[in-house]
């Protein structure tokens, strides 16, 4: 990965730390990668007097070479997949809003004590590298998200992917959103995400993130210059997962 991408990243996470209120004991700076358990609160959310359900940051495939070669340094035992002369080209992996317990465990990613750069969006329990084939598709509902995302960047050899939700906050008692809300947070958060990573391409993964993308492209034209948007099958659409599996192929492979 280029030094301009590295650079733009760490842009992206200086951005969302001063948009949030951040608090741990005794902590007045952390590391983003090796920093759990910290409570945030959206500073907009905050002061319209919304108390946010979950959050959601980001996740780039560096976060996810960094936690690889973690483990490698742990276990060198490990066999892991290398992306060998991959495509840096920047692309964006787009869902709709931050979502409750994907795995059905404990998930530092999303809800009210969250670590901003938590590798969910790449790994989960059912996911480790020890047990699993990334080169193929998996049909297990428990792959849904993280581990097909992996598989994706490794068949496609994409190492400068950013995966994110259009909407970042969801507060209680809420569960789809207002327009003027979605609008509102997009504009605070994932148009600085576009702005910042500058990505070629866009993959929306189900209908209500491409509807919010177009939501926020319609007030914001010049943003989207050169941008190609794609749309693909929710990870959880109400498909087999042979649909699903062969509606991202079709996509994935028309690019």
């Amino acid at each position: 990965m280029t030094n301009i991408y590295s650079s733009n990243i760490q842009q992206l996470k200086a951005y969302f730390y001063s948009n949030l209120y951040i608090t741990k004991e005794n902590v007045d700076s952390f590391d983003i990668l090796s920093s759990d358990n910290i409570k945030t609160v959206c500073i907009d959310c905050d002061s319209k007097g919304e108390t946010c359900k979950l959050m959601s940051g980001f996740s780039h495939t560096s976060d996810f070479n960094n936690l690889l070669n973690k483990q490698k340094k742990e276990n060198p035992s490990i066999e892991t997949p290398n992306i060998e002369n991959g495509n840096d080209i920047p692309i964006m992996f787009l869902l709709e809003n931050p979502g409750t317990n994907w795995w059905g465990d404990d998930n530092t990613f999303m809800g009210k004590t969250i670590s901003y750069n938590s590798l969910n969006y790449w790994f989960s329990k059912y996911s480790d590298f020890e047990n699993k084939d990334f080169s193929k598709f998996s049909l297990s509902k428990h792959d849904a998200y993280a581990f097909n995302f992996t598989h994706l960047m490794y068949k496609y050899k994409l190492t400068n992917v950013l995966i994110t939700n259009s909407v970042k906050c969801k507060p209680e008692n809420k569960d789809r959103l207002s327009e003027s809300f979605n609008l509102d947070c997009m504009t605070k958060f994932l148009l600085k995400e576009i702005e910042i990573f500058k990505p070629k391409i866009i993959i929306t993964f189900g209908r209500y993130s491409l509807n919010n993308l177009n939501l926020l492209k319609t007030k914001n034209l010049t943003y989207f210059d050169n941008i190609k948007i794609f749309n693909v099958f929710h990870p959880s659409a109400r498909k087999s997962r042979v649909e699903i599996m062969n509606n991202w192929y079709n996509v994935f492979d028309s690019i």
